[in-house]
């Protein structure tokens, strides 16, 4: 009897031992996952509020006060060397506006002069012969003693900040042409014919370095037909804006098939459109057409540029005016070029019309500034 009685109460003893083991983790699996040391505190106290809290300060980062510059740190010989040398670039943000205006009579393009068919716009010549390249253009008068200079910026377009720049700071006599691929390009000639520059059109050839470089879809062709150059030339001047002609760049000139590029001359100038030439070779001069206002460019500056070089070159460009009468120069818009075309410009000697005080006046350069369509030869 006695052992029954304690083989109960050993069963009985471990019946109480495993409940009280799966009380145990039964709770333990019931906490919470504690994010800190205060959350197990406050639930080991049931929620109750501790007695003390203590609140630790945020922590911000040490704020650093920038030291003004001392007076002779800003006049030591370092600092003025960097100034000097910030001074010397050319910004194109830096150039002052011309404070002279001379809007063109045409900032739209005359209905007369313009063929529109199915949203295309292109030069035609008017009703009684009217040409766009002398209707769009501005005649400029020249003192018998001074030498005409015509200077034209092209590939402008592409990029806002330097159009902008050359519409706004060079001298309105300076011509401008624009790429054909340039953005919003009517609104971009109407702004510059409102301040007084005639405006043109670049015509790109093939480039001599294809493996590097493409001239893109609109540029002419050595290889496709005559009809799909002529037909990229009516892109080209797809434009509801005053366009009075082309400025030829450099490339190749298929100079071995001629007719090619006499069909395109003509094209041209069946519009009434005057044709510069500035690819700096002999090859588009040989290929002529008659009735075509046309010139070529003496003095092309799309390389080497550096400010001592493009002087160089503006220097060469007196001389020339002084023993032919003229001289037409076709410039790239690097800021520099529009630097060194402004202060060379500015330097030219005012034409004086009054003949007593001509004859009293020291002429150091009797050079006129005139836009393109004053030069070329029809």
């Amino acid at each position: 009897m006695l052992k029954k009685i304690g083989t109960f109460l050993i069963v009985l003893a471990v019946i109480a031992a495993v409940a009280a083991t799966g009380y145990f983790f039964a709770k333990k699996k019931s906490e919470p996952l504690y994010q800190s040391k205060i959350d197990r505190v406050m639930f080991d106290r049931k929620n109750k509020v501790p007695g003390f809290i203590m609140r630790l300060p945020d922590r911000e980062p040490p704020k650093r006060e920038i030291p003004a510059p001392r007076q002779d740190e800003e006049e030591s010989p370092r600092a003025l060397e960097a100034k000097a040398l910030l001074d010397k670039i050319p910004l194109v943000a830096k150039l002052p506006k011309n404070s002279v205006q001379n809007p063109l009579e045409h900032i739209n393009a005359d209905k007369n002069l313009i063929e529109e068919n199915d949203g295309t716009f292109l030069p035609k010549i008017g009703k009684n012969g009217e040409k766009p390249w002398a209707e769009y253009g501005k005649a400029e008068t020249v003192q018998p003693n001074f030498y005409r200079v015509a200077v034209v910026i092209n590939g402008l377009g592409l990029d806002s900040m330097v159009t902008n720049a050359a519409i706004e700071s060079l001298p309105v006599n300076v011509s401008l042409s624009f790429s054909p691929y340039s953005l919003d390009l009517d609104k971009q000639i109407k702004a510059a014919r409102s301040i007084g520059h005639e405006t043109y059109i670049d015509l790109l050839l093939p480039s001599k370095d294809f493996l590097k470089s493409d001239t893109g879809p609109l540029a002419m062709s050595v290889t496709a037909p005559s009809e799909e150059n002529i037909n990229r030339l009516k892109k080209s001047l797809n434009v509801d804006a005053p366009i009075g002609g082309l400025i030829f760049q450099r490339g190749i000139v298929d100079a071995e098939n001629p007719q090619r590029m006499q069909l395109l001359l003509k094209e041209i100038s069946d519009m009434g459109l005057l044709a510069v030439d500035a690819t700096d070779e002999p090859f588009l001069e040989k290929i002529t057409y008659a009735g075509l206002p046309r010139k070529k460019a003496d003095i092309v500056i799309d390389s080497y540029f550096t400010r001592e070089d493009i002087d160089k070159r503006l220097k060469e460009a007196e001389e020339i005016a002084k023993n032919n009468g003229s001289v037409l120069i076709v410039a790239n818009p690097k800021p520099v070029v529009l630097y060194a075309v402004r202060d060379w410009v500015s330097s030219f000697s005012p034409q004086i019309s009054d003949y007593k005080e001509m004859k009293n006046t020291v002429i150091e350069k009797p050079l006129a500034l005139v836009p393109v369509s004053n030069v070329v030869v029809e």
